[in-house]
């Protein structure tokens, strides 16, 4: 044969040489090789172009794989191809010449090498020793790997000679070519794919995998750099647990990704990649890890893209990614086609997602987006490099000796805790200010500083059967390292701290605690922690309608049912025994046998008033009070009717129950006459006295709020899904567990009956006296020395420790006692969340939430939200918002107070006559709404309680929005956000604060 061709080096990767004729050696010069034993059959100078021809050999059979090797100064380059001459065409078919172009390329060097991998050699073909002999291979088992591999084969066709191979996928084609793509592009696109095969033949694994868009099912090619991680499970002894153990370590280095690897692109979408390790040498990998092929093994490629304008979150351009893709194999070496039988899936990203959004931005180091790659890196080999820690009365010594001197002061590993390994890492920073230990900073993560939103204990929030073929294994396996990484108070070579004593392995833990759901169960049940204490008992409500007669009789069918065990066993009615009472905490037996307390309605609603017409504002309750005929109406407070009243016939009646249980209350002239957009809230809770199903104390039984608008009113905007809420929360049991939503509410939040626009804080008309009186007396001492100037009476009771705390705190937080200095702020629902989730992230929150509560006797409360650190995307509204109901601002919504106020400034009130504040804070709060309230329009208040630095106050103001003005001036139809920020706008809020992809579901 005589064979022309041309080595195309251009787009070899960091080649910077040219090609020489004056080289020596074997430099500028083709070869070829006969694959099956070494074999060279010819060579051939090469051009200065590249090019070389009359390279002329004789094929040693019709079936011959020949690899042609160049050598240039760029490097050495090959390709390999397979001819079969065996078929030839009959006598006369071919008429004519057809010249095969062969071109060797940095691609085809890439195929070559995996051929050879494939293969078994240790070495490339046409290198020395390195043929198909070596490894006992034929022609056929070479070509079938080089075409299945994007390769083509030489063979007879009825024109002659031609090349052919296996066809792209057809569809995967047309595919895009990632060089090209914008922003636009990467922002609306949705990355998928999967891994085809894994193999590792040699000592470097080789995975094939396609890359797509999700939305057109198409290729992307083009890519040429990915995170590739293997990790091998190591199987656990004595009780011990399973342990990933990552290949991508040396003997000084920790887990990380792989490099050098080779990326062999088939332009279809689809790719193969040799890593760069070499797992099986030691001397690669470190002691720490050793290849054992009937190991269980996990291979991952991460595919990842930067958007440029999707990625701003709160105005920073983040180095993180939202819509990388995370492939992963699980398999066993020896037996690949074999499904793994040892597997490790405890957890799913799904369970970090519905608290942190986005794992891989919310969490340190962006990028990582899938926990099976956490869990992959996160290994006990994060203690490679690093110092054994002993803390010394329980506390952590700050700072590493390992670490270099410039090197910011951290703690890695500590009392045989490996802080980085995954278990004690996650378990850690849950368990945040309840850890026993101090002084934890891993990398920067300071692990006691953090509050975890919800009950440690739900344990299921991240372990359960759906999200892992492991998900039970926290409470069926449970291990010293598991265990002890929250109760780190434990010593387990002395026993200290553990009532089982010494443990010197993790053999004997599933002895006594072979069912640990048993020791995190609540009080209260909720999804992921569905069981509580034995005699305990859970009540749940269900108003099943509300409706107003002709004679403004509001009658209220409704349900309580209640079990025991678990939130899923089977369900009674609450039958009401009692005889009702009208105390504000009635006694046992009031409503049930066994249980004090009572729960009640609250009756939301609009009433039109001069200052909040309803043909402007009746889009938001604003319980409208009259005080002439109320004397107990609160600022913009619904009504509150018990059901231990009503039993009492107090404030209504009740009926008997129906054959389902449903008992219907009625109360006269529940709403007042001529409101609209009514509501009922059933919420409270009954409290288990102590020996009611053998119960050792009291017990309070919170239980999930339910709401019901009356029937043929029209409904408030239902824009929170409390579900949502569940997801940090579990349950958020307000105002002391009266007020609860959570995973399983039902319709709309109870916490929009109360938070409505016209309601601010009411710390400035606290009572200085009563606050110094609290902080300068001891727990237990009597409140009668103290006058209240409302009532110009005594208080009543005594000092608790609850009010001593909580006076003594606002006064060392605010450096004052003067209730005309604290902080007012809107306690709307929208102005409040907003806030408290903000937080002060410094790019958006120039003044973080501040206000102060006044529960009188009880304690006057200062909250400061500068602390709150969100932990999912803030800008992401779907964290917890319904659909795209944050998208626009409904007519009707009202303006959000933010001061309280009649007009009257407020002067430090020392008695009954002297000062105002105490007074006219009252009055002004029942008054409400005022003229000369302080007001924020609509679209300002939904906005400001995040971006209130001064750029975006001034743009509010450049756009019609008013802010902190008086309530007689407010004018919300002078708004002009909805023109650039409405849905069709040109930075609609759905773009400018998704954190998603365009479509993705």
């Amino acid at each position: 044969m005589t064979v022309s061709g041309k080595v195309d080096v251009a787009k070899a990767a960091a080649k910077t040489a040219f090609l020489s004729s004056t080289s020596a050696g074997a430099l500028n010069n083709v070869f070829v090789y006969n694959a099956l034993d070494g074999a060279q059959l010819g060579t051939a100078a090469i051009g200065t172009d590249g090019s070389f021809s009359n390279l002329t050999f004789t094929l040693p059979a019709t079936k011959t794989i020949l690899v042609f090797k160049a050598v240039v100064g760029q490097g050495t380059f090959r390709t390999v191809v397979p001819i079969d001459l065996s078929n030839p065409p009959a006598a006369g078919a071919i008429t004519g010449s057809n010249p095969i172009s062969i071109v060797i390329s940095q691609d085809s060097t890439n195929r070559t090498i995996l051929e050879s991998q494939l293969l078994g050699l240790t070495g490339i073909l046409g290198d020395a020793n390195q043929t198909l002999a070596s490894v006992s291979k034929t022609y056929t088992d070479a070509a079938a790997l080089w075409i299945n591999n994007g390769g083509q084969a030489l063979a007879y066709s009825t024109n002659g000679l031609a090349l052919s191979g296996k066809f792209s996928s057809a569809a995967l084609l047309p595919a895009q070519d990632a060089n090209i793509l914008g922003a636009e592009d990467l922002n609306n696109m949705t990355l998928d794919g999967s891994i085809s095969s894994v193999s590792i033949p040699g000592n470097k694994p080789i995975v094939s995998f396609t890359v797509t868009n999700k939305d057109t099912g198409k290729g992307i090619r083009g890519l040429k750099a990915f995170n590739l991680v293997i990790a091998q499970l190591k199987p656990g002894t004595s009780g011990s647990p399973d342990e990933w153990l990552s290949y991508m370590v040396t003997a000084s280095s920790r887990p990380t990704t792989d490099s050098g690897y080779t990326v062999i692109d088939n332009g279809d979408g689809s790719y193969t990649v040799i890593f760069g390790k070499d797992i099986k040498n030691q001397s690669s990998t470190g002691t720490t890890v050793s290849y054992n092929a009937n190991y269980t093994h996990r291979v991952m490629v991460g595919i990842r893209s930067t958007p440029s304008i999707a990625l701003l979150n709160n105005g920073t351009t983040l180095s993180n990614f939202y819509n990388e893709k995370y492939l992963i194999s699980t398999f066993v070496p020896a037996t690949p086609d074999v499904a793994p039988t040892l597997v490790k899936d405890m957890t799913a990203t799904a369970a970090c997602n519905e608290c942190h959004g986005k794992i891989g931005v919310t969490t340190p180091h962006g990028g990582r987006g899938d926990v099976k790659y956490c869990m992959m890196c996160h290994t006990s080999q994060r203690a490679i490099g690093r110092t054994n820690l002993t803390s010394v009365g329980g506390v952590v010594p700050a700072r590493d000796p390992l670490l270099a001197s410039t090197a910011t002061s951290a703690n890695y590993w500590a009392d045989g805790e490996v802080l980085g390994e995954f278990v004690t890492m996650i378990h850690k920073i849950h368990m945040g200010e309840h850890l026993t230990k101090t002084g934890y900073n891993y990398a920067g993560v300071a692990f006691n500083e953090i509050v975890y939103p919800k009950d440690v204990r739900n344990c299921r929030q991240c372990h359960r059967a759906e999200l892992g073929a492991q998900g039970d294994n926290w409470q069926t396996k449970p291990s010293r390292k598991a265990c002890g990484a929250c109760h780190d108070g434990i010593n387990w070579s002395t026993g200290a701290g553990h009532d089982g004593g010494q443990q010197a392995s993790d053999a004997n833990c599933v002895g006594c605690h072979a069912d640990a759901e048993l020791l995190h169960m609540t009080d209260i049940a909720t999804p992921n922690n569905p069981k509580v204490p034995a005699g305990l008992v859970n009540f749940f409500y269900n108003i099943s309608s509300a409706t107003v007669d002709g004679s403004n009789n509001l009658n209220i069918k409704f349900r309580i049912q209640k079990n025991t065990d678990s939130l899923t066993a089977a369900k009674s009615n609450v039958v009401f025994t009692g005889a009702g009472s009208t105390a504000s905490t009635p006694p046992a037996g009031a409503v049930i046998t066994g249980f004090s307390g009572s729960p009640s309605f609250l009756l939301a609603y609009f009433k039109e008033s001069p200052n909040q017409l309803e043909a402007k504002y009746a889009g938001d309750y604003n319980n409208l009070r009259d005080t002439r005929t109320d004397s107990n109406a609160k600022a913009a407070q619904p009504k509150s009717v018990s059901i231990a009243a009503l039993l009492a016939s107090s404030g209504g009646t009740m009926s008997a129950p129906d054959n389902n249980g449903y008992y219907t209350a009625t109360i006269p002239n529940g709403f007042p006459t001529g409101s609209k957009l009514r509501a009922v809230g059933l919420q409270g809770y009954f409290t288990q006295v102590a020996g009611t199903n053998s119960i050792a104390a009291d017990n309070a039984r919170h239980a999930l709020s339910h709401v019901k608008p009356v029937n043929g009113d029209a409904v408030r905007r239902d824009v929170i899904d409390s579900a949502k809420c569940g997801n940090c929360h579990e349950w958020f049991e307000g105002h002391g567990g009266n007020r609860v939503v959570g995973k399983d509410t039902v319709g709309p939040s109870i916490c929009t009956l109360c938070h409505v626009p016209n309601l601010t804080t009411s710390g400035r008309g606290a009572q200085k006296s009563l606050i110094d009186f609290i902080i300068a007396n001891p727990v237990g001492t009597s409140l009668g020395a103290v006058t209240n100037f409302l009532t110009s009476t005594a208080f009543t009771g005594s000092i608790t420790q609850g009010a001593k705390d909580a006076m003594t705190a606002l006064a060392a937080a605010l450096g004052t006692t003067d209730p005309t200095q604290f902080p007012e702020a809107s306690n709307n629902f929208k102005d409040m969340v907003h806030g408290i989730h903000a937080g002060s992230d410094p790019l958006v929150v120039g003044t973080p939430l501040k206000f102060v509560r006044d529960r009188s006797t009880s304690g006057d409360f200062e909250y400061d939200f500068a602390e709150v650190t969100f932990p999912g995307v803030l800008k992401n509204c779907t964290m917890c918002h319904k659909g795209t109901t944050y998208t626009t601002i409904p007519s009707g919504v009202q303006v959000s107070t933010q001061v309280t106020s009649r007009g009257t400034t407020l002067t430090l009130q020392t008695d009954a006559v002297t000062g105002n504040n105490v007074t006219e804070v009252d009055a002004a709060r029942k008054a409400v709404p005022n003229p000369q309230d302080l007001v924020n329009t609509p679209f300002v208040a939904t906005c400001k309680a995040c971006h209130n630095r001064p750029n975006a106050l001034a743009h509010f103001a450049q756009m019609g929005g008013q802010v902190n003005v008086l309530r007689s001036q407010a004018n919300p139809d002078n708004e002009a956000c909805v023109t650039c920020h409405g849905t069709t706008g040109p930075n609609a809020i759905w773009n400018a604060h998704r954190f998603s992809v365009v479509g993705d579901d």
